[in-house]
C-alpha cells in the first residue's frame, strides 16, 4: 500500500560512497535498558556496493562488538558483531533492495533482549528474515552498549565500506520502541512526535561540518554532535536541499536465503 508522509526538513546529508561519512565520537547513555531502537530515513543511489548505512561501536578495535545496519548488493542485513567473533546478522531484504533504489526508504531495527524481538521494520512494516548465526545470539555482555566510542553514519569504525547515497532524521531509541510508535517513525519525518530520543541527528543544517544531535544524550546533548568528512580527513560535506518526494511503499522482502 500507500501513505502520504509528513515532511518536516528542509535538507539531507549526501555521501558519495567513496570517502564521505559522520562520526559522532562520543555517544550514547547513562539511561541504557538493555534494548536499542535505530530509526533512519535514507536513499541509495545503487546497490551494486557494500555498505554500511549506520555503524555503533564500542571500540575502534576490531575486536570490539559492533551494530550495523549494511546493504550488501541487493541484500540488506542487520549485523551484530560480538569481540571480533562470528557474528550474528539478519536478512532483512533479500534480493530485492534494488526496488528501493533511487527512493527513500524507512527502516527501523531494534536489538532486544531476546533474538526473536530483534530484527528491523521497513516502511512501517515487520520483515522475518533468515538469521545466520554461528555462535548464537550475542550475550548480555556482548551487547552492552552502554558506553560507547562512536557512532558513524555512512560507514563504520574500519572506513571501509562507505555509503553511497543521502540520510536524514536518523534516531536512536535507548529502549525496544512499541510498534505503533514504529508507524509513526515511518510515517513522519524530523516531527518529534515521540518522546525524545536518546541520539537525534535531523541532518538538516543545511551548511558546515557539524551535525547537531537534539536528542538526550545522556543529558548533554551536545556531547553527542557529530563531524563530517568528505575525504576521510578533511571536514565537509555535501548537502541536498529539498532532496526528496517521498511516499511510502508497500514492501517486496524477496525470498528467505541461508
Amino acid at each position: 500500500g500507500t501513505a502520504d508522509v509528513d515532511i518536516d526538513l528542509d535538507m539531507a546529508l549526501d555521501f558519495d560512497g567513496g570517502d564521505d561519512y559522520m562520526v559522532a565520537p562520543h555517544t550514547l547513555t547513562d539511561n541504557y535498558s538493555g534494548e536499542l531502537t535505530f530509526s533512519v530515513w535514507f536513499n541509495t543511489d545503487t546497490t551494486d556496493d557494500n555498505d554500511n548505512v549506520f555503524s555503533l561501536s564500542k571500540s575502534t578495535d576490531m575486536a570490539a562488538w559492533e551494530v550495523s545496519l549494511h546493504l550488501v548488493g541487493d541484500d540488506l542485513w542487520l549485523k551484530l558483531d560480538a569481540n571480533g567473533g562470528p557474528y550474528w546478522k539478519e536478512e532483512v531484504i533479500d534480493g530485492v533492495f534494488d526496488q528501493y533504489e533511487n527512493s527513500w526508504v524507512q527502516v527501523t531495527c531494534v536489538v532486544a533482549a531476546a533474538e526473536n524481538d530483534t530484527g528491523c521494520y521497513v516502511n512501517g512494516e515487520w520483515i522475518v528474515g533468515a538469521v545466520t548465526n554461528p555462535s548464537g545470539y550475542p550475550s548480555s555482555a556482548d551487547r552492552d552498549y552502554g558506553i560507547t566510542d562512536s557512532l558513524y553514519i555512512g560507514g563504520g569504525h574500519s572506513m571501509n565500506n562507505l555509503f553511497d547515497g543521502t540520510v536524514m532524521d536518523f534516531r536512536v531509541y535507548d529502549t525496544h520502541v512499541s510498534d505503533a510508535d514504529i508507524q509513526i517513525l515511518a510515517s513522519q519525518i524530523g516531527r518529534p512526535t515521540l518522546a525524545t530520543p536518546e541520539l537525534w541527528w535531523m541532518l538538516n543544517e543545511g551548511t558546515g561540518t557539524d551535525a547537531f544531535n537534539t536528542g538526550y544524550c545522556g543529558g548533554t546533548a551536545s556531547n553527542c554532535d557529530g563531524e563530517i568528512y568528505e575525504d576521510l580527513t578533511t571536514l565537509g560535506a555535501t548537502w541536498l536541499d529539498s532532496p526528496f518526494s517521498i511516499v511510502a511503499q508497500g514492501n517486496d522482502t524477496g525470498t528467505s536465503g541461508d
